[in-house]
């Protein structure tokens, strides 16, 4: 009897090493990065830590927005490279906006950036450790005809909100993965649906 109760608790022991370690943190936002240009492209540099940069280029005209991350000295050609589409609007000249948020777990200091270019497939996140980055989500791996989306920071959630061309929105809590430093929305809860009828009476 014994014997059957120490293969069990190994069994058990097993199945707890295969699952995904996921948890929520504590979240905590840095200075958003906001870039907008209207009627032709537009380039900047900026300083995220001491050692951490980011170069952005907007092109409304092209519908994109590039991201360069990079680390200490390293030369634009080594950086952690993005083109991203992006929302545009269109007035008397093309507009685009686009901001890179960055966001802290105090509970073991990992770094993690949020990029919104106002489109699924310009909704990031990048996660940085040991002078290297990597896609850690990509709204547009959600499945549907999402037109817009965005992440929102919560003290002890990530929320990921998609809205389609109908109106229609679907919001859910991103899971984060310990051991691959990644989120997804897999398994994960829908907090909240909102149908939006434009039907004329």
């Amino acid at each position: 009897m014994k014997k059957v109760q120490k293969s069990l608790a190994a069994l058990a022991a097993c199945a707890l090493l295969a699952l995904p370690l996921t948890a929520s943190a504590d979240w905590t936002e840095g200075a958003e990065n906001r870039f907008y240009t209207e009627g032709g492209t537009v380039a900047a540099r900026v300083s995220l830590t001491t050692q951490q940069s980011l170069r952005v280029a907007i092109s409304p005209d092209e519908g994109t927005a590039s991201f360069y991350f990079l680390y200490g000295d390293d030369a634009e050609e080594e950086a952690f490279a993005l083109q991203l589409p992006c929302l545009v609007q269109q007035g008397t000249e093309p507009s685009a906006l686009v901001s890179v948020l960055p966001v802290v777990d105090t509970g073991n200091g990992k770094r993690f950036y949020v990029i919104d270019t106002g489109v699924p497939a310009g909704c990031l996140i990048v996660s940085y450790s040991g002078g290297k980055y990597q896609t850690a989500f990509d709204a547009s791996s959600v499945a549907g005809d999402w037109t817009e989306a965005s992440i929102e920071v919560q003290e002890e959630e990530l929320v990921l909100h998609l809205t389609d061309a109908a109106g229609t929105t679907q919001d859910y809590l991103l899971k984060y993965d310990k051991k691959s430093n990644t989120f997804s929305t897999e398994d994960a809860a829908s907090v909240s649906t909102v149908v939006i009828d434009r039907t004329e009476e």
